[in-house]
């Protein structure tokens, strides 16, 4: 889904009323906390000393759209595998445009909460990240 917030951001500069520099690269990230549907505020990113936010190029090689118009991940996104035990489990996925800091400007629950395992890794499939531009009511 994508957060009120870049949602106003973008229908804003798709009618002229402010300026939005498109980011050549996206940041894939986990959370193990809800992400705040209006700001995108709200993630709590894992501490694990391996994590890293996973960087996606915009680009067409990255994206493609699906029969149902959302725009999906082209091949396997990975993320590094996980240094160490931890007790939180990862819950949420977000896109940023910054790589350590900022804010979701899409975001969403992960359908199976999955545990944070020394030498465990999350992948997301092919066509495992959808996104689109409509939110549930």
């Amino acid at each position: 889904m994508i957060t009120k917030e870049h949602a106003t951001e973008t229908l804003q500069m798709e009618f002229g009323k402010v300026s939005y520099s498109i980011p050549d690269v996206h940041y894939l990230g986990l959370s193990t906390t809800a992400i705040s549907a209006d700001t995108g505020i709200g993630f709590t990113e894992p501490t694990d000393t391996a994590y890293t936010r996973v960087a996606l190029n915009n680009a067409a090689s990255t994206w493609t759209v699906n029969a149902a118009g959302e725009v999906v991940n082209v091949s396997s996104i990975e993320f590094p595998t996980f240094a160490a035990n931890a007790t939180a489990k990862i819950t949420h996925w977000f896109i940023s445009s910054s790589q350590t800091d900022g804010k979701a400007l899409y975001y969403g629950a992960l359908a199976t909460e999955y545990p944070i395992v020394q030498g465990g890794k999350i992948v997301v499939a092919a066509g495992g990240l959808q996104l689109c531009r409509t939110n549930p009511s």
